[in-house]
């Protein structure tokens, strides 16, 4: 640690843009001055992993207020304590973009409550990780609803925080409130809001999901979108390749472990001979193992083998068509 910190202060890595101190056990006061006053370039900081304390969340706060570099801050499963999580997210310095990464710290329901509070106070917080923070449900609401109207915010990270009764009212007024974000952040171009297959009930959305699907329809701002692990099958596979015959701005979804089958390979496909723009298309493996698995058991398709593969060929040509233009 001292020879460390001897070194950064001493301006002996000057042009130093990444430092990664995952699971370090560092304390971060004395580190944090000596990049200050050595490192003028840093852009990368990585500290997950990490159990910070109560000086070293103080310190951090002041780096990232002076930082007028900083692009990434990795603080994941550190435990970063709610009450600075406000303070966190509000200092940044104007002049950058900052990509903060929560991932993995139990935020739950309280740390929703604190982000949605000052979703509108972060302009300077681009991309924002909130993923495996058990937020549930109402969580999940509370900041899609909290950041409605947000104009500075590019990219979502929601992944594997659903928790709820699939269609109790809880989850429904869940998957409004992303629809309605969709159509609210005119700013967001990324969003993740994978579900988990191994979370137990409730941690897929399964056919709760298709309003958000509807929304992709209309959505004009919309890059990226990931909907992964959702189990929602044929019938929202072929919601969502709806939405991609009008849909003009995704070039890039992630739709695997879906529970896709040949009727929603087909319906895929078919909506790639229309759209013109999906560049990147996400399947496992596992999603094309299981329709074929499923067709070479239907009586009626003895071919279903070859008819999946086919499928996802024709996919691939599109994808490589598209990405050419």
């Amino acid at each position: 640690h001292a020879a460390l910190v001897s070194a950064l202060a001493a301006s002996a890595v000057p042009a130093l843009r990444e430092l990664r101190l995952a699971s370090t056990s560092l304390r971060l006061p004395a580190l944090l001055h000596a990049v200050q006053s050595g490192c003028p370039r840093l852009e990368r900081l990585d500290l997950s992993r990490n159990r910070l304390q109560l000086p070293d969340v103080e310190a951090l706060e002041a780096f990232v207020a002076e930082s007028t570099t900083l692009t990434w801050l990795n603080v994941s499963a550190t435990r970063f304590p709610l009450a600075h999580l406000k303070q966190l997210l509000t200092c940044p310095n104007a002049q950058v973009s900052l990509a903060v990464d929560l991932s993995g710290n139990q935020l739950g329901l309280e740390g929703a409550r604190l982000v949605a509070s000052v979703a509108l106070e972060m302009p300077a917080v681009d991309t924002l990780d909130l993923s495996d923070n058990e937020l549930g449900d109402e969580g999940i609401g509370l900041v899609a609803n909290g950041l409605c109207g947000c104009t500075t915010l590019r990219k979502l990270i929601l992944d594997r925080n659903f928790k709820g009764g699939a269609g109790a009212p809880q989850r429904t007024a869940t998957v409004a409130g992303l629809s309605r974000l969709l159509a609210c952040c005119s700013g967001l171009r990324s969003l993740s809001v994978a579900g988990s297959c191994t979370a137990g009930p409730g941690g897929a959305l399964k056919q709760d999901i298709v309003p958000l699907l509807k929304s992709v329809q209309s959505n004009t701002t919309l890059t990226e979108l990931n909907v992964s692990a959702h189990q929602m099958g044929n019938g929202g596979i072929s919601v969502l390749a709806a939405a991609l015959t009008t849909n003009t701005t995704l070039t890039s979804i992630a739709c695997a472990d879906n529970a896709i089958g040949l009727a929603g390979l087909a319906d895929l496909a078919n909506a790639l001979h229309i759209n013109g723009w999906l560049r990147q298309l996400h399947l496992s493996p596992a999603d094309l193992k299981q329709a074929a698995k499923q067709c070479a058991s239907s009586s009626s398709s003895s071919s279903g083998a070859r008819d999946v593969s086919a499928c996802a060929a024709d996919i691939r040509r599109r994808l490589l068509r598209n990405s050419q233009r």
